[in-house]
This record gives C-alpha cells, sequence and structure tokens, in this order.
C-alpha cells in the first residue's frame, strides 16, 4: 500500500533536521580542533579565492610603491651628481629617506610578512649604494662618518623591531650592517672604524638576546666580529709592519677592540644566565672559549710576549676563575643533576684556574700551586660535599704530576733505559706530588659512602703513580753505565711493579676497597708490556730470569686476591 504524502513529507524534514545538527556537531569539533572548514575537491570556497587575489593584488602594489622609492633615490643621486643639491647635503637626504623608509616598514601590519621584507629591503638598497659611492667613489665622508651611520641604522632598525618584534626587520637591519662594514673594511683598508661598528652591532644584538629577541643570528654576527678582530690583530702585529695602503692603526686599539669582544659575549652570558636564568647555550659556551682564546693569544702577540702582559693576562684569568667558582657554588642552586649552568661555570672555573696559574707561574712554584688546589679541591670538596670539586681535585692532580716532570721521566724509565739521566729527576716536584696525591686519596676515602668507585678509583691510581715514581728514585737514581745496579734495574722496577699490585689487590679484599682492583690490575698490564720492551731487551740474563718468576707468581696470586669468592678450604 503506497505511503500518504503527509507522512513522506514528515520523513524528509526529519532527515533535514538530523542532517543539520550532524553539521552543527562537525562543525564544533573542528572548532575544537583548531582547524578550518571542510571544503570538498574541486569546489574552492569564494572567499578563499578572493583572499589569493588580494594577496597576490598586494605583492604587485608592494613591488610597485618599492620601485617608486628606488627611482626617488636615484633622483636624489642625479641631482647630487648635478651638483644642483651640495654633495653633503643630498648624502644627508638621503640618509633620513632611507632611514624614512625603514620607519614606513616597521608600520606594516602584523601579518603582511610580504610588506615588511619589501619594504625594509628596499631601505638597505637605498642606504648601502649611497655610502658605498659617497666613501669610496666620491671621498665626500670619512670612515667615521660612515661607521657613525651604520651603526645608527642597524640601532634604529633594532628598535623599531623591538616594540613589536619585527623579526624581518632585525635581520635585515643586521646583515645590511654587517656586510656593509665588512666591505668597507676590506675596500678602505681602514679597520678601526669598521671594526668598532661590528663591535656595537654585536652588543645591539647581545642586547636583545639577553630579552630573547632574534637569538638565531647571534652566532652570524658572533663569527664576523671573531674574524675582524683577528684580522685588525694580524695587521697590526706583522713584523714587516702595517701593510702600504692601510690606515695607520696602534697597538692599543688592537688590544681595546679584543677586550670589547671579550667583555660583550662575557656581559650577555653573566646576564642571561645569572640575571635572566636562561640555560646556557651551546653558543654562548662556544663563544665565550673562542673569545677568551682570542683574547689571551691576541694580547701576548699584541705585547710581543712581554712578562708583564704575561702576568696581567694570568693574574686576570685567576680572577675569572674565583667568580667562576663563586658563582657555581654559591650562587647557582643545583636544581638537577644536570643543571647544565652550574657544570659550565664550574668547568669554567677549572680551566681558567689552570690557565691563568701556567701564566703566571713555572717550574717548582707551578706544581706546587697546582698540587695545593688538589687538595684544597678536595678538602672542600669533602666538606661541602660536591663530587665536582673532587673531580676538579684529581684534574689539578694529574696536571701538578705533568708539570713536575714525574709521568715523564717514570714512563722513560720503565719503558726505555731504566737508570737514563738519574741525576736529573726533579726530587722536590716528585716529593711534593706524592704529598699530594696520598693526602688528596685519604681525604677522598674519608667520605667514601658519598663518592663514585670511579672516582675513587682514580684518585688511588693518581696516588700509586707517584708512588711508583718516588720508587724509581730511589732504587735506579745512582745507576752507572756498566754499574750491577743499572743491569738489574729493569728487575727492580718489575719488583716494585707487582710487589704494589699485590699489595692494592690484599688491600681491596681486606679493607673491603673495591676500587684499589682496577689500579692493580692497571699495573698488571704495566708490568706486562715492560717486560716485553725492556726487560727482554736490555736486563741481565739472571735479571730476566728473576723478573719473569716474579712477574708468573703476580700471575698466579693475583686472581685469588681479587676474586670476590673466598678460597676453598683445604682438605684433610
Amino acid at each position: 500500500m503506497p505511503e500518504e504524502p503527509d507522512s513522506l513529507q514528515f520523513s524528509v524534514e526529519e532527515l533535514k533536521e538530523k542532517v543539520r545538527q550532524l553539521e552543527e556537531q562537525v562543525g564544533e569539533i573542528q572548532e575544537r580542533l583548531g582547524i578550518s572548514k571542510l571544503v570538498f575537491a574541486g569546489a574552492q570556497q569564494p572567499e578563499a579565492a578572493a583572499v589569493e587575489e588580494e594577496e597576490a593584488g598586494n605583492l604587485v602594489g608592494v613591488a610597485g610603491i618599492s620601485l617608486l622609492g628606488l627611482a626617488a633615490a636615484f633622483l636624489l643621486r642625479a641631482l647630487t651628481e648635478m651638483q644642483l643639491l651640495p654633495t653633503h647635503l643630498g648624502i644627508g637626504i638621503a640618509v633620513l629617506y632611507a632611514a624614512g623608509w625603514l620607519v614606513y616598514a616597521s608600520r606594516a601590519s602584523g601579518d603582511s610578512r610580504i610588506a615588511l621584507g619589501m619594504r625594509g629591503a628596499t631601505s638597505a638598497l637605498i642606504l648601502i649604494p649611497l655610502l658605498w659611492e659617497a666613501q669610496v667613489r666620491f671621498h665626500a665622508v670619512s670612515s667615521w662618518i660612515t661607521a657613525g651611520v651604520l651603526v645608527a641604522y642597524g640601532g634604529l632598525g633594532l628598535m623599531l623591531a623591538w616594540r613589536r618584534n619585527l623579526t624581518v626587520i632585525a635581520w635585515i637591519t643586521s646583515l645590511a650592517g654587517l656586510l656593509t662594514a665588512c666591505a668597507m673594511l676590506v675596500a678602505t683598508k681602514d679597520l678601526v672604524p669598521f671594526t668598532w661598528v661590528l663591535l656595537l652591532l654585536a652588543l645591539s644584538v647581545e642586547a636583545s638576546a639577553c630579552f630573547q629577541h632574534w637569538m638565531h643570528e647571534r652566532w652570524i654576527v658572533a663569527l664576523v666580529n671573531d674574524l675582524a678582530v683577528l684580522l685588525l690583530t694580524f695587521i697590526v702585529t706583522r713584523p714587516e709592519g702595517i701593510p702600504e695602503g692601510y690606515a695607520p692603526v696602534g697597538r692599543a686599539a688592537a688590544l681595546v677592540a679584543q677586550g670589547m669582544l671579550l667583555a660583550v659575549y662575557l656581559a650577555s652570558t653573566i646576564v642571561r644566565t645569572l640575571w635572566r636564568k636562561f640555560d646556557i647555550t651551546v653558543f654562548e659556551i662556544a663563544q665565550c672559549v673562542v673569545a677568551f682564546l682570542i683574547f689571551a693569544g691576541c694580547s701576548i702577540r699584541v705585547a710581543k710576549g712581554h712578562p708583564a702582559a704575561w702576568m696581567a693576562l694570568g693574574a686576570f684569568f685567576v680572577g675569572c676563575a674565583a667568580i667562576c667558582y663563586l658563582v657555581s657554588f654559591t650562587h647557582l642552586e643545583r636544581r638537577a643533576e644536570n643543571d647544565r649552568n652550574f657544570y659550565v661555570y664550574a668547568t669554567f672555573g677549572l680551566l681558567l684556574a689552570l690557565t691563568g696559574t701556567r701564566f703566571l707561574a713555572g717550574g717548582f712554584m707551578l706544581t706546587l700551586i697546582w698540587a695545593a688546589l688538589a687538595v684544597a679541591a678536595t678538602a672542600f670538596g669533602k666538606q661541602a660535599r660536591r663530587v665536582s670539586l673532587k673531580w676538579h681535585g684529581v684534574v689539578y692532580l694529574a696536571a701538578a704530576m705533568t708539570a713536575s716532570g714525574l709521568l715523564r721521566d717514570a714512563g722513560a724509565r720503565y719503558l726505555g733505559e731504566a737508570g737514563h739521566a738519574g741525576a736529573g729527576f726533579p726530587l722536590q716536584e716528585a716529593l711534593v706530588v706524592t704529598a699530594a696525591a696520598v693526602a688528596a686519596y685519604l681525604l677522598t676515602l674519608r667520605a667514601a659512602s658519598a663518592v663514585p668507585s670511579t672516582l675513587l678509583s682514580m684518585g688511588a691510581a693518581l696516588s700509586c703513580a707517584s708512588l711508583l715514581g718516588w720508587a724509581i728514585t730511589l732504587l735506579c737514581r745512582h745507576a752507572t753505565e756498566g754499574s750491577a745496579a743499572r743491569d738489574y734495574c729493569p728487575t727492580y722496577l718489575t719488583s716494585v711493579l707487582t710487589v704494589l699490585a699485590l699489595g692494592l689487590a690484599i688491600t681491596a679484599r681486606r679493607a673491603h676497597r673495591p676500587e684499589l682492583r682496577w689500579p692493580a690490575f692497571l699495573l698488571v698490564g704495566i708490568a706486562t708490556v715492560k717486560i716485553l720492551v725492556q726487560d727482554l731487551q736490555r736486563a741481565h740474563a739472571l735479571g730476566i730470569v728473576l723478573s719473569l718468576l716474579i712477574y708468573g707468581a703476580m700471575l698466579v696470586w693475583l686472581p685469588r686476591l681479587t676474586s670476590s669468592h673466598p678460597p676453598p678450604p683445604r682438605r684433610g
């Protein structure tokens, strides 16, 4: 029986209502997800097409306005060349005109990146050729005036970009200032004014970075500044003198530029990490290291290696090391085990202390200073419960052993002529290093529960190394050519290695000091190499027999002593 018309009409209306509800639900879901309304393929909305047409029209219009602006700039140039305008007046009007375009660019609507870029580029295209011709072609202005205009232009661009965080304007003005200053520096050969342009531009960019503005362009500005300061130092310190054609420049100007480079990036890093409490970046770590290296190397080169320069630089580095240590262990609270700022400041303190003291002292005095720093760092690390300082003590101790000649002489005796250069062995330095190594290990041992086993093993290994060096001194110091002491000196040294390895193994087992096992096995490895390259090659025949007997007995007993299981009971 056919359905009645009224019932059919009711079903259609109900279907329409369901479809409308479904559309509303889909619209709500799209709104929550933040996506635009669905557009079926081949059915582009009229509004989207209108927007695309409007953007294309805007691009053409902005390009046309920019071309008109460039035409006006060429008109100013033509009027100046025809002497209808005085040269300085024409240049001044053109500079103001370029600045006006920069202000005009900053007033573009925030969502119109095309307008921002085109207007900013127009400003740069007006200013850069103008300064180039005025300086290089017409010689109408001095280098300092050109430098002042570049600094003012870069500062104006960053100031205008700051208000609305216009990254495009910041990039255009920064790159324009960098490229123009570099080109002027090469073309005019007047280094000081344009080096200062780069340094002041770096200062502006770093000041902005302290407030998280324009972080990505920092490395470009830093790289250009590093190269500019290096070039200035090279030209000033050439043995043949300043090349022909370059503007005169004194050594004091180079020193000031080096100091300014270091001050800019140190100040920026300090402000960002201590005041603004940002995590230090890889760029800041690398650039601070580079700035320190440039300042140290170039200042010594400018001062011609004068002792006063070494002393002043060493005192400066030691002062910076003290500040880094003070900041890291008193101001920077360790929020987590991987607090980057704490570790970076502490590591800088270590490196600066080593470098500064190396500049200030040498010989026995340097060994004494580093040994004292090793004991002090270990003691303070124990008192303040800072494992980082104890690791620094290990580094200071290793540096002291290297500076004393203990490791060098020990290596030469163990792997070369056993009795060689006995009279030249540094007894005083060996005594200081040995005492410092034993004292640092004992201090670390008193807080063994809070110290990683790796650190304890390193301390034990350094103490063993110093004791071995001292044993060499006692055994082979008076060996002479052709004497029995010299012939059997390799056997004596093998005996020392064996006794020390077995002593460490026994102490590790009985005193429950597992960190001593690794130095024991390290001594076994040294003894193995020593027998192959020294005993079998240079020892007396009977001495070789004794060395092999001692070495074999050590290999038999050492595994039993280092085993974690007790030996099985004897039968019967």
